[in-house]
């Protein structure tokens, strides 16, 4: 009796061959996804970027409505989710994070004003990079000033450092996150 050979594979053989390209294809994946992310921008992750930066540009330098922080008279007071000051013209501001809705508002004269101001309905996000502190505070010499502080004269540079986001859940893990490090330095006169 002769022995014929067989031709194709069999079933193991081919469950092999599709699990090893698998585990190939979700470590080229791990590897090639952030290198796509470095030179490609979601939507979401530009308007994100943007109405992040029309904040950060409003509370430091200010608009047609009132100065920024980095053109004070005085700071009233300061802590790690509000900051208080006059301006330059004697104008009166409060610029407060909302824990619960996570955005910035700008008080002025009543009511509040969600910042950007050309865009209140924005869905952007904004949190600390140190939960629930927003504005950090030093003095002359660049060491932190504890909150709430306590001698507001005595403040040199405020330190933003946000997370700005879109969606709900864990914020590296939501849609269009962006890192925001700024600071200003103040000079009360």
């Amino acid at each position: 009796m002769s022995l014929t050979r067989r031709k194709g594979y069999t079933l193991v053989e081919l469950t092999l061959v599709i699990v090893l390209l698998g585990i190939i294809a979700s470590l080229g994946a791990a590897f090639f996804v952030p290198i796509v992310r470095l030179y490609f921008f979601t939507p979401t992750e530009l308007r994100n970027e943007y109405v992040a930066n029309r904040i950060v540009e409003t509370i430091i330098e200010g608009d047609s409505e009132i100065k920024g922080l980095r053109i004070i008279k005085n700071i009233v007071s300061a802590s790690d989710a509000s900051i208080s000051y006059v301006d330059a013209d004697n104008v009166s501001a409060s610029i407060t994070w909302n824990s619960g809705t996570k955005k910035i508002r700008r008080t002025i004269s009543p009511p509040p004003q969600t910042l950007p101001i050309e865009a209140p309905t924005h869905d952007t996000l904004i949190i600390g990079t140190t939960a629930g502190v927003i504005f950090k505070y030093y003095d002359s010499s660049g060491l932190p000033i504890s909150t709430p502080v306590a001698t507001p004269a005595d403040i040199a540079r405020i330190q933003l450092d946000w997370i700005a986001y879109t969606g709900s859940g864990d914020v590296l893990s939501a849609q269009g996150y962006y890192l925001i490090h700024s600071g200003v330095f103040v000079k009360q006169f």
